[in-house]
């Protein structure tokens, strides 16, 4: 414990830098003209493609504007190697985590991906 006060501002630089992270995903979704909203702590981040700020988990659920686009960011973060597996009841589809699959199988569906 004493070695986690004694380095108490290196956290705080860390949480910081994090926290910065968070807003600069909001605003490139602002310029982009897409209400998403990232939520979290430390390095911890949750991306929700909601239509007002989530304040809990029903907000994150009633309020997306687009169930296509959780699965596809699901499927991006698989493709580069990022395990991102929220619970089934809040982003990811259940035929997703039925079982693994080679980046082949992952990569054919995000190319045929419907738009």
């Amino acid at each position: 414990m004493s070695y986690l006060a004694g380095c108490r501002h290196l956290y705080e630089r860390f949480n910081a830098f994090w926290g910065r992270v968070r807003r600069e995903l909001e605003a490139l979704g602002q310029e982009h003209g897409l209400p998403v909203y990232a939520t979290g702590a430390g390095s911890l981040i949750g991306l929700h493609f909601t239509t007002e700020r989530p304040t809990e988990h029903r907000t994150v659920v009633e309020g997306r504007w687009s169930e296509k686009v959780y699965e596809l960011y699901h499927l991006y973060m698989r493709l580069k190697g990022i395990l991102y597996l929220p619970k089934r009841s809040s982003s990811c589809p259940l035929w997703l985590m039925r079982k693994p699959r080679p980046r082949s199988w992952w990569e054919k569906r995000l190319v045929s991906w419907p738009s």
